[in-house]
């Protein structure tokens, strides 16, 4: 997803949005900490590199380390890990969803946004089959819907939605603390 589309996002959140979000940025080595930079001069969230080990809090927004991936352990805790032989993206969406799908299933929220590829798809789906909550970014909005697209295509999205409007979906959420999300009625996409 492009910066843009970040500034975007980031601006439609509410100033007091107390849910913790976990982000996964395919950006080339030596430009993380000024993109985080960049991000915290547009939101009132605190913007943050994820640490091992380190609890989701409410109010912040993490990223993995560079050439690093991020996923969520069983404990709820953050886990680092390097990037394999064989592995395409690193940091990896899916293995960040997957662990989501695996530590908080019912309680999760899952987003893909606009970019190339298919890195998110099948993670995204783990997310919808365990009972998490998922949204795709609407291909008018998307500078690139391949990742979008190739989530829908797998049958694991709920919403589709612009990102203004997913934005507005996620301010619309209970605070993280008593956070009790019921897919059951929901029709996917």
């Amino acid at each position: 997803m492009g910066l843009k589309l970040w500034r975007h996002y980031f601006l439609n959140l509410n100033a007091d949005f107390s849910i913790p979000i976990i982000c996964v940025q395919h950006i080339s080595n030596g430009f993380l900490v000024r993109m985080l930079d960049w991000l915290q001069s547009m939101t009132n969230l605190k913007v943050e590199i994820a640490q091992e080990k380190g609890v989701p809090m409410a109010g912040h927004l993490y990223f993995p380390p560079e050439g690093k991936h991020l996923e969520i352990g069983v404990d709820g805790g953050f886990r680092i890990s390097s990037h394999s032989p064989g592995e395409i993206y690193c940091p990896s969406i899916d293995k960040l969803f997957a662990s989501v799908a695996e530590s908080c299933p019912s309680s999760s929220v899952g987003v893909i946004l606009s970019g190339m590829g298919r890195d998110g798809a099948i993670g995204l789906k783990k997310i919808f089959d365990s009972g998490g909550d998922t949204i795709a970014q609407d291909e008018t909005s998307s500078i690139i819907f391949g990742m979008p697209a190739a989530a829908i295509e797998l049958g694991g999205v709920w919403h589709v939605m612009s990102v203004v409007q997913i934005a507005g979906y996620l301010n619309g959420l209970q605070p993280y603390s008593q956070a009790k999300y019921n897919t059951n009625s929901l029709q996917p996409y």
